[in-house]
């Protein structure tokens, strides 16, 4: 099955069994969004996931979303056997190490980012002049180029949150993404304050550290990234939202 293309022949097997989107998606143990992505070639799964779930559909379906994979997995069925089968729990628990590892690497480099900024900015009060290395710059750049990046294949793909809930949800979970973003303000307020007291203290001396200033700052800069933050959510949520919409018409 190749990616970006209709797969048209698992819609026609689907619509000659009589079957809805909602309920080949309940017999595979899929999502509706799931089934609609496949048919409208906006979503590829490994062979070894379709060809658990379709087992029991019968050979014209199970050939609609193969199609010429069949002949792959026989290879993959090889290979797999001299390797031995992978433990799906343990593989789950090393994505999980792994998302949980890249999140501390993101966190980790917007805290040294925001700390070099703040120590820039403090220095410059001293001597009048605010000098930004490029290795801060190129950090800075790539961070913001990557976050981009993800955001656009996100809505492209008509994804709203990991949580079927709230990626299924007509409405904006307002409840929710105002929960993510105060959050996100909390941390904020947090973080200017370590990274704005620790840079005073570092550049004149823990006696000229401004804590209340630093306070109203941190508390200003945290509400204004709350605000920011839940109107990233709500428009990448209308996009995703019309996105899927677009795709589900492009199967009609």
């Amino acid at each position: 099955m190749d990616t970006g293309k209709k797969n048209v022949r698992l819609k026609v097997a689907r619509v000659e069994a009589d079957m809805s989107q909602a309920q080949l998606a309940a017999e595979v143990g899929a999502t509706r969004q799931t089934i609609g992505l496949i048919e409208v070639g906006n979503y590829n799964p490994s062979l070894k996931v379709v060809h658990g779930h379709l087992q029991d559909l019968g050979k014209d379906t199970r050939r609609a979303v193969l199609g010429r994979g069949i002949d792959i997995m026989k290879l993959i069925d090889g290979w797999k056997q001299y390797f031995g089968e992978k433990d799906e729990r343990e593989y789950a628990e090393m994505n999980r190490i792994y998302k949980t590892g890249f999140l501390m690497l993101i966190g980790g480099l917007c805290v040294y980012l925001y700390y070099s900024l703040t120590l820039a900015q403090v220095r410059s009060v001293v001597t009048d002049e605010m000098v930004i290395d490029g290795s801060t710059l190129f950090i800075l750049a790539l961070l913001l180029i990557t976050c981009l990046v993800c955001t656009i294949m996100q809505v492209r793909k008509g994804i709203v949150d990991e949580h079927v809930r709230f990626s299924d949800a007509e409405v904006f979970p307002s409840g929710y993404f105002g929960l993510v973003s105060s959050l996100t303000g909390v941390a904020v307020v947090v973080l200017f304050m370590l990274c704005r007291g620790v840079a005073e203290a570092q550049v004149l001396g823990m006696n000229q550290v401004h804590w209340l200033v630093n306070l109203a700052m941190g508390v200003g800069t945290g509400i204004f990234t709350s605000f920011l933050a839940y109107l990233v959510f709500y428009c990448i949520f209308r996009a995703a939202k019309s996105r899927q919409k677009k795709m589900a018409g492009g199967q009609r």
